[in-house]
């Protein structure tokens, strides 16, 4: 396993997590409209001096997609940050992973790319550990309602 690819991955999931925290305590103050406009907003500088060193010009047709991806990436981080206004992260975050799923169907289908070994060993992974998850926080939910009604006073 090359040291850099693993490095890369170990941090971009500390900050995923971190980041996720992050906006579901904004949750509790901000609209996600709100949260998303300054996400984007405290991106552009770096996303920006970035694009100076890899960017490149694209023709009409670049330029399409790339609008449908933000408009519907824009949409996707809007839904992602009220459902973690509204419900645990633990609840909401395993259902970010079908992503993966997503992933791997598309990119058979548009590039005819075939998964990998390692793809099918670990994909079943990931998911099952946030069904397990979600089956956790499902059965606590369900322990904390039971233990509240033994205590409350009839």
């Amino acid at each position: 396993m090359p040291l850099l690819g693993a490095s890369v991955a170990l941090v971009a999931a500390l900050m995923t997590a971190s980041v996720t925290i992050v906006i579901r305590r904004l949750g509790k103050t901000e609209q996600a409209a709100t949260t998303v406009f300054w996400f984007a907003v405290s991106s552009l500088i770096p996303l920006g001096l970035l694009m100076l060193h890899f960017g490149g010009a694209h023709d009409a047709g670049t330029w399409e997609i790339l609008a449908g991806l933000a408009l519907s990436g824009g949409i996707a981080q809007l839904t992602l940050t009220g459902a973690l206004r509204l419900a645990p992260v633990a609840l909401v975050m395993p259902m970010d992973y079908t992503s993966l799923l997503w992933a791997m169907l598309l990119g058979s289908w548009m590039f005819g790319e075939v998964p990998t070994p390692g793809i099918w060993i670990g994909a079943p992974i990931i998911v099952a550990s946030g069904l397990v998850i979600v089956w956790r926080e499902h059965r606590l939910r369900r322990l904390a309602a039971l233990s509240s009604e033994a205590v409350a006073p009839t």
